[in-house]
């Protein structure tokens, strides 16, 4: 690794609580590869988007395809 990397992740788990976002960097110093979480906060879903979520385990593939698109 030649510079430092920034890479943001997205999460959302079963718990519906929100979507959780961070931001860590990486580097590597002498062959050592290190990491550091430089921020990371959980944006709470809307409750039309909770409503969404909640019927998605009942949607058929094309109605997955278009929550997926939405």
């Amino acid at each position: 690794m030649k510079e430092m990397q920034f890479v943001i992740g997205l999460m959302s788990g079963t718990s519906l609580d929100g979507l959780d976002i961070c931001l860590a960097s990486f580097d590597e110093k002498n062959g050592k590869l290190s990491g550091e979480i430089r921020k990371a906060e959980t944006i709470p879903y809307t409750e039309e988007w909770l409503k969404k979520l909640k019927r998605a385990e009942h949607c058929v593939g094309s109605e997955l395809a278009e929550l997926h698109d939405e």
